[in-house]
């Protein structure tokens, strides 16, 4: 996951690969100039400049398990605050799952987004 967002988020043609890591391989030391470059990715950080965008939305659902293993429910929570912050109308819900596995989820998100749809 980390290469397939590397190359997404912080591309350079002059790299070995072509992409940066945010971080030294060898000691996992964060390398601030590319984590800032991965920031600005982020959704967490997008919120704000994409406002208007989101409010026109009519229908944001975010879903995680709360044992979630690569533990993007804290994220989650984070998106979730930002929006409600930035007055934007979103459905937020955790359960008590983890990330695999988790396609009877679809019946809970895909009602909600085809009522949204409509």
């Amino acid at each position: 996951m980390n290469l397939c967002m590397a190359a997404t988020y912080d591309p350079d043609p002059r790299a070995p690969l072509s992409f940066r890591i945010p971080f030294n391989a060898e000691t996992g030391e964060v390398i601030p100039e590319r984590w800032r470059q991965w920031r600005r990715h982020d959704p967490v950080n997008l919120v704000s400049s994409y406002k208007q965008n989101l409010k026109s939305l009519r229908g944001i659902t975010i879903d995680c398990g709360w044992r979630d293993q690569c533990h993007i429910h804290y994220g989650s929570r984070i998106l979730s605050q930002r929006l409600a912050d930035a007055g934007i109308g979103h459905r937020y819900e955790e359960f008590d799952d983890h990330h695999s596995d988790i396609d009877y989820r679809m019946d809970v998100s895909l009602p909600f987004l085809y009522r949204a749809l409509r």
